[in-house]
């Protein structure tokens, strides 16, 4: 096209025509009557010539930049693609799976080779749902959180959203993976794309089970080490309820053996016994679906048999072999055996009330170690900070022998304390509250009552809350009314837990409280404010 410019324009400088083609069709038909053009016919061709070199040239000069920008074009080819190994590299060389998805859960094929291990299949054109094998539920969050997090108008982060997108995942064979998420943005800050990152997280895991395992063994011994009486009558009791008592109770369908149930769950909690725990609770499962003492029930009793014995063994290591031979033991100080002993030889009359004062009874802090070591056991549990614990009068001393099933039932009073009264620091926080939260157990003893008040700072007990729960379960004519309705708490089937778990949700925890303190004379009320706290009020005659 340049040259046929370039030619037309030397036609009409030289030829004097503006057609060249009409020019030469009449100079071949002998139509040129004045061949004035052949004067000029050297300069014209020395100007075709020259059209033609510049032509040439420019012709020559642009092959020559088409080889070099081939060439450039090649080299740039072989640096992207070195550049894409190199990342394919680095991203396999993580260990961890990295994959891109777009708005619609789409992977991209750029993922690391890892991926193909973790998940079976190449997450090219794969939805991330099925990629992580979602169930329904889940895959409506993923797809709230997509559409959420590409959302222009939305103000919220990934970080806010980061709860709605599956956390973790475990592979075919049996890896933990841990799942985070990157936004890919583009130079206008736009989200164009997710960058999932996959780490395995197994051997992690292991360790830290490992470690727990470690730690719940030193808090096994330190427990039982710290109330040895209490766990020697704990395996002799339990063992003699499963061997003697439990098919008895079982067909009577008792109040009695719910809440016997529901204390041994406890104790064996407080004593680090998880799997005697789990089985206690597996009858309290089956306890309302069947009716007769049956092979299954059966089965689990020999369970929790075999699991007393493995806690002997525990025992033995402990305080040696004759441990549960020796009974119940105290540690009394030389200058009391002096005492007891002048008393004795001098014919003093008051060494019996000194012997029971000082050799049987024991202090309330001593009978209460078990509750305060479940309000810590239980706030590691549930991640809660571990409370300040207030005790008022802990040096008054009671029989352990008259109350010793009324103090084990107290170990409800600590968990539901904690599950239902301490707040997490947050919460508490924003009440204005300590965020550790408060606990005190206040004695005193008037006219030969002794009066224990369990206390704290918590939620409270709402009695709204109570009121719909007695509707709801068919209790409307049970007489309670929103003046007394907290009274309700000591009915053993009522909870205000959401669902049954191995600290709460039976409903009797409290009525056994109530029980135990009956049986030996005494009662049990309860005094609460929303958003304040509860007191529990346990009162005894003190023998």
């Amino acid at each position: 096209m340049l040259l046929m410019k370039s030619l037309r324009r030397q036609f009409t400088r030289h030829l004097k025509t503006e057609n060249p083609e009409e020019f030469i069709a009449r100079l071949g038909e002998g139509q040129v009557e004045n061949p004035t053009f052949l004067q000029d016919l050297p300069a014209f061709f020395e100007a075709i010539n020259t059209a033609y070199a510049d032509y040439d040239d420019k012709l020559r000069i642009s092959s020559r930049s088409l080889e070099i920008s081939s060439k450039e074009l090649n080299a740039a080819n072989r640096n992207l693609e070195n550049l894409i190994s190199s990342m394919n590299a680095m991203m396999d060389g993580l260990g961890q799976g990295l994959l891109f998805f777009n708005r619609e859960g789409v992977c991209s094929g750029v993922f690391s080779r890892i991926c193909l291990e973790f998940f079976g299949m190449s997450p090219e054109g794969k939805k991330i749902s099925e990629l992580l094998s979602l169930d329904e539920r889940e895959i409506v969050d993923l797809e709230l959180w997509l559409n959420a997090l590409f959302d222009v108008d939305s103000a919220m982060t990934m970080a806010d959203l980061d709860g709605l997108a599956p956390q973790s995942y475990v592979t075919a064979t049996d890896k933990n993976l841990k799942l985070e998420y990157k936004p890919m943005l583009d130079s206008r800050g736009k989200l164009i794309s997710v960058l999932m990152i996959a780490t395995d997280i197994t051997s992690e895991i292991s360790y830290q089970s490992e470690r727990l395992e470690m730690e719940d063994k030193a808090a096994q011994i330190l427990a039982i080490a710290a109330n040895r009486n209490s766990f020697t009558e704990f395996l002799f009791e339990v063992m003699n309820f499963i061997e003697d008592e439990l098919p008895g109770l079982w067909e009577g369908s008792s109040n009695v053996l719910k809440a016997r149930l529901h204390t041994y769950k406890g104790l064996a909690s407080s004593f680090y016994l998880s799997g005697l725990a789990s089985n206690f609770h597996a009858l309290e499962d089956m306890f309302p679906k069947k009716t007769h003492f049956n092979e299954e029930i059966g089965c689990i009793c020999d369970s929790i048999k075999a699991q007393i014995l493995q806690a002997e063994t525990i025992g033995t290591r402990l305080f040696g072999e004759s441990f549960l031979q020796s009974g119940k033991v105290k540690t009394v100080s030389i200058d009391s055996l002096i005492t007891l002993k002048t008393m004795i030889t001098s014919g003093k009359g008051e060494w019996k009330e000194f012997f029971e004062e000082e050799l049987l009874k024991v202090t309330l802090k001593e009978a209460l170690q078990t509750f305060v070591s479940e309000i810590g056991r239980v706030c590691a549990m549930q991640n809660k900070t571990q409370p300040e614990i207030i005790l008022e009068g802990h040096a008054i001393k009671i029989d352990p022998e008259h109350t010793k099933h009324l103090v084990d039932s107290f170990i409800h009073i600590a968990r539901n304390v904690v599950d239902h009264g301490l707040e997490y620091p947050a919460q508490g926080m924003q009440e204005g509250k300590d965020p550790k939260g408060k606990v005190s157990v206040v004695a005193n003893v008037n006219d030969g009552i002794l009066s224990i008040v369990f206390s704290d700072d918590g939620a409270g007990i709402d009695p709204e809350k109570l009121m719909a729960y007695k509707l709801q379960n068919g209790h409307a004519g049970d007489g309670y009314t929103r003046d007394n309705i907290l009274e309700s708490v000591f009915d053993p089937s009522v909870s205000t837990a959401t669902h049954t778990s191995m600290l709460s949700g039976r409903g009797v925890g409290l009525y056994a409280v109530r029980e135990e303190a009956r049986k030996i004379g005494g009662d049990a009320t309860i005094s609460s404010r929303k958003g304040e706290g509860t007191a529990l009020t346990v009162t005894i005659p003190l023998v």
